[in-house]
């Protein structure tokens, strides 16, 4: 994971090259990280990202994403820190609780947009509404994880949008980096009758250069 964390540190130098002359919040690491982030994992347009960033007095939220198509809203919060840096309990909690309580009550400034789509997501059943803290050590612990299932928890509802929570240590975000969308191999089997039942099946792609093909 060294490795990765070096290419986000040469990614985010690269960020503030670009950007500080544009915005001077740049000149922080952790402003960059948020760029960093919406770039990089949610694929933003490059020239739009400051439109999503809403960092600093913003109740919890340092970032959102909105995929209106798909009916996706993400609400993201992102620490950056070094590796000996621990997350604090309450950082979470307020990350789960604040920006929720604050957009339901409609007195969320810090972007009209993001409030905008909120009030419309929100009642919608086919909405989902992500909060997703993503931190750039391994600093996360079962506390952390057991906050976020509560969150889930105390958040169903078939009535209205789904509600989903979740936090990303640096392992995680190099799995979304990378694109691996799965955790586990799996497993398919399925029988292909024959006319007779002694019939060998063979399928041999190589020795007659079947391309897209893999042998069984």
């Amino acid at each position: 994971m060294e490795k990765f964390k070096e290419q986000i540190k040469e990614d985010i130098k690269l960020i503030q090259e670009n950007w500080t002359r544009v915005d001077k919040n740049y000149e922080k690491p952790e402003y960059a990280f948020n760029h960093w982030i919406l770039e990089n994992i949610y694929n933003v347009d490059d020239e739009l990202i400051p439109c999503y960033i809403t960092e600093y007095k913003d109740k919890g939220i340092d970032c959102f994403v909105h995929y209106e198509h798909d009916k996706e809203l993400y609400i993201i919060q992102n620490k950056y820190y070094d590796n000996e840096t621990s997350l604090d309990r309450k950082e979470i909690s307020d990350f789960l609780n604040t920006p929720i309580s604050i957009l339901k009550s409609n007195k969320y400034k810090r972007s009209k947009e993001l409030q905008t789509i909120f009030n419309e997501a929100i009642e919608d059943s086919k909405y989902k509404i992500f909060f997703h803290f993503y931190i750039t050590n391994e600093k996360t612990n079962s506390d952390a994880e057991t906050l976020f299932k509560n969150f889930n928890t105390n958040h169903q509802t078939k009535k209205k949008a789904q509600i989903i929570g979740e936090i990303f240590n640096l392992q995680k975000i190099s799995e979304k980096y990378y694109g691996k969308n799965y955790k586990e191999n799996v497993t398919f089997k399925y029988t292909i009758n024959t006319k007779n039942s002694s019939t060998r099946l063979q399928i041999l792609p190589k020795e007659y250069k079947l391309s897209g093909m893999s042998e069984a």
